[in-house]
């Protein structure tokens, strides 16, 4: 189960993420699973454009510096004085062969600011085409980020055309092995939901239903309160890259539910598993995640 956007109009809409902005100057990483339908155009998987030469951000896939280029991949970031970091593979990622892959994308601002992509748990090899200081200067988004497509002051530019579930930003650098470790496990481990996390949609629901924004799946699960919305195409739910299994149950396995339940620690609500400890979609001392299927 993932979320199925056509490439012409079809995103989701996070809103301006509060002060993820001014919070740049650590960084920013983002995740998912991809499966894109081909690598004819450029197929941008999150970004925003604020107000003249500011704040940008954005992850682009068959992308190298500012031109269509197949399997290349893209991450980069202004700052609300103009400078930019646009970093690119050079290699050829496989990303548009019609599987499924994990991405982890990161850009470090600094003097000498560093871009890492990693698929499928491997570091690929980075060219510049523009490598500003980009160390200060930042500023709140003017306007939404957007996954799927990149939102330039509210104009839908290279949409997405196919498949993307499990998707997080964060405001820090994750690690060749971090990325390693969710490709491993197929789910984004309970040790990455911390106080840095911004937004995380697992982009779940039922094979072929309509894609709504009241869907578990469509939620921002980070705990930073964003307003997902889908917008524009009926977006629908299609196939999944991962094991039918919740998040939880992939982390710590079935058995380490059903026993938690057991022994009182959870309990299972609907189509949801709720167990304790800190975070998405914290509840109390509880967590509530949707349920896959059972591990």
């Amino acid at each position: 189960m993932a979320v199925s956007l056509d490439g012409t109009n079809d995103y989701l809409n996070i809103g301006t993420m509060g002060n993820f902005g001014s919070g740049l100057n650590v960084g920013y990483s983002v995740s998912a699973w991809v499966k894109l339908d081909g690598t004819g155009t450029q197929d941008c998987l999150c970004g925003q454009v604020n107000t003249g030469p500011s704040i940008f951000t954005d992850v682009l896939l068959n992308s190298s510096g500012n031109a269509q280029d197949s399997n290349k991949i893209r991450a980069q970031v202004r700052n609300a004085g103009g400078e930019v970091c646009n970093g690119y593979t050079t290699n050829d990622t496989i990303i548009g062969d019609g599987n499924w892959h994990h991405l982890l994308a990161t850009v470090a601002p600094g003097a000498v600011p560093v871009v890492q992509i990693i698929v499928d748990g491997v570091a690929q090899d980075i060219s510049y085409q523009q490598r500003d200081n980009v160390n200060d200067n930042w500023a709140n988004l003017d306007y939404a980020m957007t996954v799927g497509t990149w939102n330039l002051r509210s104009v839908s530019t290279y949409p997405f055309d196919g498949l993307i579930a499990d998707f997080a930003i964060w405001l820090n650098i994750k690690t060749v092995a971090d990325a390693a470790e969710i490709y491993a496990r197929k789910r984004i481990p309970l040790r990455m939901f911390d106080s840095n996390i911004q937004v995380y949609l697992p982009l779940m629901g039922p094979t072929g239903a309509a894609l709504a924004t009241t869907d578990w799946g469509c939620k921002d699960l980070s705990g930073k309160g964003n307003s997902v919305a889908a917008e524009v195409g009926a977006s629908v739910w299609a196939d999944d890259p991962l094991a039918p299994q919740s998040w939880v149950e992939r982390s710590f396995g079935g058995a380490w539910v059903a026993a938690a339940v057991a022994a009182g620690y959870g309990s299972v609500i609907g189509s949801s598993v709720v167990v304790p400890g800190p975070g998405p979609g914290v509840i109390g001392s509880n967590v509530i995640v949707p349920r896959r299927g059972v591990a």
